[in-house]
C-alpha cells in the first residue's frame, strides 16, 4: 500500500501530492481519523456507476458575469483571469502566480481561466 498526501481546499475538494495512477470509475473511499489529522486512501477495486446527471450549482455567479460580461472580457484577451463572484481578483500570465495571489486575499478555491484572443472566421459554441 502506498500513502499519498492530500490537502483539503474545501468540503469538497482534495489537492493531491501526486496523482493516483488508478482507472477512471474506480471508486476509493476517504476514511480520516477522528482527530481530523493525515487523511488515508485506500481504492476498493469497484467500478462506480456515473452518477445521474444534476444542474450544477458551482460558481454560477461566476458563469453568469461571464455570460453577459463579454465587453469586459476582451480587455484581458491572451490573459489569465481568476474571478471570484461578480469581481476580477487577479489577471496576468502566469496562472500559478495568480492562484497565489487569489490565495493571499483568502479565496481557497480560486476560479481561473484563460480569456482566448478572437479569432477571425471562427465560431464557438460553447464545448
Amino acid at each position: 500500500m502506498r500513502v499519498i498526501a492530500a490537502k483539503v481546499l474545501d468540503p469538497t475538494h482534495l489537492e493531491l501530492s501526486e496523482p493516483l495512477a488508478l482507472r477512471s470509475g474506480l471508486r476509493i473511499a476517504v476514511t480520516v481519523n477522528e482527530d481530523e489529522s493525515e487523511p488515508v486512501v485506500s481504492a476498493t477495486g469497484k467500478a462506480e456507476q456515473p452518477a445521474p446527471a444534476r444542474p450544477l450549482r458551482h460558481r454560477q455567479r461566476e458563469h453568469a458575469w461571464l455570460r453577459t460580461h463579454g465587453d469586459v472580457l476582451r480587455a484581458y484577451a491572451g490573459h489569465w483571469l481568476v474571478l471570484e463572484g461578480e469581481e476580477i481578483i487577479a489577471h496576468g500570465d502566469d496562472p500559478a502566480e495568480l492562484v497565489t495571489q487569489a490565495r493571499d486575499r483568502g479565496i481557497r478555491s480560486p476560479y481561473v481561466f484563460f480569456v482566448e484572443p478572437p479569432q477571425p472566421g471562427v465560431v464557438k459554441i460553447g464545448l
